[in-house]
Protein backbone atom coordinates (compact mmCIF):
# COMPACT_ATOMS: atom_id res chain seq x y z
CA UNK A 1 0.00 0.00 0.00
CA UNK A 2 1.39 3.51 -0.83
CA UNK A 3 1.64 5.74 2.77
CA UNK A 4 1.49 9.50 2.15
CA UNK A 5 1.58 11.90 5.14
CA UNK A 6 -0.37 14.95 6.11
CA UNK A 7 2.77 17.00 7.42
CA UNK A 8 6.10 17.26 7.64
CA UNK A 9 5.96 16.53 11.99
CA UNK A 10 4.10 13.07 10.86
CA UNK A 11 6.37 12.43 8.06
CA UNK A 12 9.25 12.62 10.78
CA UNK A 13 7.83 11.04 13.75
CA UNK A 14 7.23 7.62 11.44
CA UNK A 15 10.36 8.05 9.51
CA UNK A 16 12.89 8.43 12.01
CA UNK A 17 13.36 6.48 14.89
CA UNK A 18 14.76 8.94 17.04
CA UNK A 19 11.87 11.11 16.34
CA UNK A 20 9.72 8.29 17.15
CA UNK A 21 11.29 7.34 20.31
CA UNK A 22 11.07 11.23 21.43
CA UNK A 23 7.65 11.83 20.64
CA UNK A 24 5.82 8.74 21.57
CA UNK A 25 8.72 6.53 23.55
CA UNK A 26 10.69 3.29 22.90
CA UNK A 27 7.66 0.69 23.39
CA UNK A 28 5.22 2.50 21.41
CA UNK A 29 7.99 3.27 18.28
CA UNK A 30 8.68 -0.80 18.32
CA UNK A 31 4.42 -1.36 17.74
CA UNK A 32 4.36 1.80 15.17
CA UNK A 33 7.12 0.95 13.45
CA UNK A 34 5.40 -2.78 12.66
CA UNK A 35 2.22 -1.18 11.77
CA UNK A 36 3.78 0.73 9.72
CA UNK A 37 5.37 -1.95 7.91
CA UNK A 38 2.63 -4.61 7.99
CA UNK A 39 0.43 -1.31 6.40
CA UNK A 40 2.93 -0.58 3.61
CA UNK A 41 3.15 -4.60 3.04
CA UNK A 42 -0.33 -4.85 2.55
CA UNK A 43 -1.85 -4.26 -1.13
CA UNK A 44 -5.60 -2.90 0.20
CA UNK A 45 -6.65 -2.26 3.57
CA UNK A 46 -8.57 -5.44 3.93
CA UNK A 47 -4.83 -7.34 3.62
CA UNK A 48 -3.72 -5.19 6.65
CA UNK A 49 -6.48 -5.32 8.71
CA UNK A 50 -10.31 -6.86 8.71
CA UNK A 51 -12.58 -4.52 10.17
CA UNK A 52 -12.45 -5.52 13.64
CA UNK A 53 -9.69 -7.96 13.75
CA UNK A 54 -7.12 -8.26 16.71
CA UNK A 55 -4.58 -7.10 17.38
CA UNK A 56 -4.38 -4.64 14.86
CA UNK A 57 -7.85 -3.40 14.92
CA UNK A 58 -8.36 -0.83 12.26
CA UNK A 59 -11.92 1.21 13.05
CA UNK A 60 -13.52 3.72 10.33
CA UNK A 61 -14.70 6.98 12.20
CA UNK A 62 -15.99 10.08 11.33
CA UNK A 63 -14.37 13.35 12.40
CA UNK A 64 -15.54 16.65 11.26
CA UNK A 65 -17.51 14.88 8.24
CA UNK A 66 -14.23 12.84 7.03
CA UNK A 67 -13.83 9.34 7.43
CA UNK A 68 -11.13 8.52 8.74
CA UNK A 69 -9.52 5.08 9.79
CA UNK A 70 -8.63 4.55 13.62
CA UNK A 71 -5.61 1.87 14.80
CA UNK A 72 -4.38 1.32 18.61
CA UNK A 73 -0.72 1.82 19.38
CA UNK A 74 -1.09 0.96 22.90
CA UNK A 75 -3.54 1.92 25.40
CA UNK A 76 -2.18 5.63 25.06
CA UNK A 77 -1.33 6.29 21.37
CA UNK A 78 -3.64 5.82 17.84
CA UNK A 79 -2.65 6.11 14.83
CA UNK A 80 -5.03 8.18 12.43
CA UNK A 81 -4.98 8.01 9.04
CA UNK A 82 -7.30 8.67 5.71
CA UNK A 83 -8.02 6.97 2.69
CA UNK A 84 -6.55 8.96 -0.90
CA UNK A 85 -8.23 6.09 -2.98
CA UNK A 86 -11.15 3.42 -2.76
CA UNK A 87 -14.89 3.17 -3.38
CA UNK A 88 -17.14 3.60 -0.68
CA UNK A 89 -20.82 1.88 -0.31
CA UNK A 90 -23.35 3.76 -1.68
CA UNK A 91 -26.34 2.81 1.28
CA UNK A 92 -23.51 3.08 4.18
CA UNK A 93 -20.99 5.73 3.33
CA UNK A 94 -18.05 3.61 4.73
CA UNK A 95 -15.36 2.01 2.26
CA UNK A 96 -14.87 -1.01 0.57
CA UNK A 97 -11.43 -2.02 2.28
CA UNK A 98 -10.16 -4.12 -0.87
CA UNK A 99 -10.45 -1.25 -3.05
CA UNK A 100 -7.98 1.45 -0.21
CA UNK A 101 -4.57 1.03 -1.56
CA UNK A 102 -3.03 4.65 -0.94
CA UNK A 103 -3.70 6.24 2.74
CA UNK A 104 -2.14 9.25 4.04
CA UNK A 105 -1.36 9.24 7.85
CA UNK A 106 -2.90 11.83 9.76
CA UNK A 107 -2.14 11.54 13.34
CA UNK A 108 -0.62 9.48 15.87
CA UNK A 109 -1.94 11.15 18.73
CA UNK A 110 -2.49 10.17 22.35
CA UNK A 111 -6.09 9.29 23.89
CA UNK A 112 -7.14 12.70 25.82
CA UNK A 113 -8.22 11.50 29.49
Amino acid sequence: MNIRFNCKDVMNICNYESEMVKNIGFEASKILKRRLFQLSAADNLSLFAPEGSPPEKCTEVSISNKKIFQININRYLNLFFYPLNGKKHEDTDKFVWDTVSEVCIHAVEKFND
